[in-house]
């Protein structure tokens, strides 16, 4: 609880400190959002002026920041200037894609990449730990975009194995709504046709965004075990007559879990708030497509929602972490 109290100020500054920041700059971008909601083009000068006054757009930037950060802390982060919709519901709407796609990429990252990082700790200098560690270095070095369109141009365009975007196939009706993850919606109805769409919609999309994160966590977790293989209390174990497999397992793994923990933690902040390219490649129908179509109309209240929820998304996970600490480690705990 103290370390959670200790947290809470911390976040609140943060938050208020992006949240000027990215406000000052959406005011100050290329393009007029008045001109926008008058219509673009076919807009009159007082059309133009009427959008500015019913904005906000008139009054000093000090002004609009702080009738802004009010809404805000009530759940209301403006309407929409493109569909003039609340933000908060089209935020609710794409937000289930999005957790769906990342929890599923830190899935693949954590239980590939952790394995990985333990063979490649347990065979340090030999033929395993050659082969695994530069493929990571390799995978982390890899733009995103690019495995994207290879994904999408070798498993869709040249095997036909997986769709290339999308949630579920058109014509396909989703179940009904109950946690916005399709996955568990599709269980919890019983519907195995839909549940097995999705996973298949699921697989590239997932996989591609989890390669940076599978390399990070490998490499975390090598590293971590590395620093203590050779401890005296390893030693002991394995002259108790435990396998090595054993001592690796229960012994090691645990006591280098607060760095593996802290990296997943991480990186699933991470791929919450930068799904943008994948999102965008794949056509998922999450925050980050949000964002990119939020860009190109100078939709500023969709923007700066998006920007603020993910940041506290990525500040709360990383609490949380913290607050797990003391759970594995007892020299963790104050």
């Amino acid at each position: 609880m103290r370390l959670l109290l200790q947290r809470v100020p911390l976040l609140i500054l943060l938050l208020a400190a992006i949240s000027a920041a990215v406000f000052t700059l959406t005011q100050y971008l290329p393009g007029d959002p008045a001109f926008v909601a008058a219509g673009g083009g076919d807009a009159t000068p007082e059309m133009v002026a009427h959008a500015r006054a019913r904005l906000g757009l008139d009054r000093p930037i000090w002004a609009r920041y702080l009738y802004y950060v009010g809404n805000a802390v009530r759940g209301d982060f403006g309407n929409s200037i493109v569909n003039r919709k609340p933000v908060i519901e089209d935020i609710r709407k794409y937000w289930p894609a999005t957790l769906e796609l990342a929890l599923a990429a830190i899935a693949i990252s954590a239980f590939a990449g952790i394995p990985l990082g333990l063979v490649s700790a347990a065979w340090a200098g030999r033929w395993p730990d050659r082969l695994i560690t530069p493929a990571s270095v390799f995978l982390g070095s890899m733009p995103v975009f690019w495995l994207g369109l290879m994904a999408v141009f070798v498993f869709y365009r040249q095997l036909d194995l997986l769709p290339a975007g999308g949630r579920l196939t058109v014509g396909l009706a989703p179940p009904p709504t109950l946690t916005g993850l399709l996955l568990v919606d599709s269980v919890i109805a019983g519907q195995g046709t839909v549940f097995a769409d999705a996973l298949r919609h699921l697989i590239l999309p997932a996989t591609i965004l989890s390669v940076i994160s599978l390399a990070m966590i490998t490499r975390v977790t090598r590293a971590a075990l590395l620093d203590i293989l050779h401890e005296d209390y390893l030693r002991t174990a394995r002259a108790k007559g435990l396998s090595e497999s054993s001592v690796l397992l229960k012994h090691a793994l645990r006591n280098a879990s607060v760095p593996i923990l802290t990296i997943v933690g991480l990186q699933l902040g991470q791929l919450i708030g930068g799904v943008v390219v994948t999102e965008t490649i794949f056509s998922w129908p999450g925050l980050g497509l949000y964002a990119v179509t939020a860009v190109e109309n100078q939709d500023y209240p969709a923007l700066l929602a998006f920007t603020l929820i993910t940041t506290a998304v990525y500040v709360t996970i990383n609490v949380l972490v913290d607050l797990l600490y003391p759970l594995l480690s007892p020299q963790t705990r104050g």
